[in-house]
């Protein structure tokens, strides 16, 4: 009666307006925990005998940190998620001790507790297909078309998902007493911080605004010292561009005041995921960064407003160039969680239908970042509905290395020269 009421009790979680958290499973001779964390699905396992209590990620995508100490080697490797149902595929893996599986096919399905999956262990074949015990589940947040409602008391109004023309944010109030648009741009909030490479001349054609992606550290972002071999890039043509790093809400630069934003960057880990997640992803914090790349285009009438992310400032060229329609005029976005399927924040994916088809978008992603899969989908959708967009895969994984590696960097060099 009472596993009966356990898996009642997930059906209700995950078929009604509900949003889930984590999800632990128990399954014969492994363990495996699924998280959504509002930014991303990720799976992990641990063996009941090897690893003694110790989780590691889960498909495996190569040999890594936390599975090194089974795992020698993998071929073919290759992971699908179906919402909760995650399958991983194997032509050939090895592990230290010279136990191989080839040709494996395993599905851990997190709605219906179950693990079924076939292949060849040591030479021999098998097939699994068994039912799990649900250990626990966590929930955050209930969803509808309007509102994010976060516990009894408290509510948050989710912004209208329709188009906007640039020209309507010059109607929004702005506030900023120290605005220079050197060092400072106006939001409705207050100030936005900047900080820029070279000269800044107003008769130059083109505007490259960089984004940087999420921090988490509770002081000074040293942009300079992480992506200053911008300069590198833009050296040869310095005379025609205007190079802006821009601090994103709640963000604080060296020697800038911290960027407007209801929430300072370090203050969202203590947020609920559906609170921190919404107010990155969707209106609260991509309305500002529109704000000041709008007022920042009014100030330098550029031939080309060019804005350039990584990671969740490539999330936000996604959405700003479909919700404010023909304000980014290039985006080139570096390791992008570009979701294209629903979640329970805005996802890129459902403001394609709104770029218009002379805005260029082009992707960058290392071949060991994670986010790759979700670029390749966003890529795919945007090429079919006719955008000019482009998607390159170069050496490396998720960091400013890899981005403005040679390769990144000469990717980087023919789209603005």
């Amino acid at each position: 009666m009472r596993k009966l009421f356990k898996i009642i009790i997930l059906s209700l979680f995950l078929n009604s307006n509900t949003f889930a958290d984590e999800i632990t499973l128990d399954c014969k001779s492994t363990m495996y925990k699924y998280v959504n964390d509002g930014n991303n699905i990720l799976v992990y396992s641990t063996n009941k005998k090897r690893d003694k209590g110790i989780w590691h990620r889960w498909p495996y995508s190569g040999v890594t940190e936390d599975n090194k100490h089974f795992l020698k080697s993998i071929t073919g490797g290759e992971t699908i998620i179906d919402i909760y149902k995650v399958t991983s595929k194997s032509k050939k893996l090895v592990h230290l001790n010279g136990d191989t599986a080839t040709n494996s096919n395993m599905t851990i399905d997190f709605e219906k507790l179950t693990r079924k999956g076939k292949g060849n262990w040591k030479g021999k074949p098998y097939n699994v297909n068994e039912k799990c015990k649900l250990v626990s589940i966590t929930k955050t947040a209930i969803q509808n078309e309007t509102k994010v409602f976060v516990d009894q008391n408290k509510q948050i109004k989710i912004a209208d998902k329709k188009t906007i023309l640039p020209n309507e944010i010059a109607k929004w109030d702005y506030n900023c007493d120290k605005e220079d648009f050197k060092k400072y741009v106006s939001s409705e909030e207050g100030c936005i911080a900047l900080q820029h490479l070279g000269k800044i001349n107003k008769s130059k054609k083109t505007l490259i605004v960089f984004l940087h992606g999420d921090s988490k550290i509770n002081g000074d972002y040293n942009i300079l010292k992480r992506w200053g071999n911008f300069s590198k890039i833009i050296n040869s043509q310095e005379k025609d561009v205007n190079f802006f790093f821009l601090a994103r809400p709640g963000h604080k630069f060296k020697g800038r005041l911290r960027s407007a934003g209801k929430y300072k960057n370090h203050e969202l880990d203590s947020l609920t995921n559906i609170v921190s997640q919404n107010y990155k992803k969707s209106w609260q914090s991509n309305k500002l960064i529109s704000q000041a790349l709008f007022r920042l285009k009014e100030f330098y009438q550029p031939k080309e407003l060019v804005v350039i992310g990584f990671s969740g400032g490539a999330y936000s060229i996604g959405i700003i160039s479909g919700k404010v329609s023909g304000l980014i005029d290039t985006g080139i976005m570096g390791g992008c969680y570009c979701y294209v399927s629903d979640k329970n924040f805005w996802v890129p994916g459902e403001f394609l239908k709104n770029i218009e088809p002379k805005v260029k978008l082009v992707l960058i992603s290392g071949k060991d970042d994670e986010s790759i899969i979700y670029s390749n989908q966003y890529f795919n959708v945007a090429k079919k509905q006719g955008l000019n967009v482009e998607f390159h895969v170069v050496e490396g994984d998720h960091n400013t290395e890899t981005f403005l590696g040679k390769q990144g960097s000469d990717i980087i060099k023919d789209i603005l020269f």
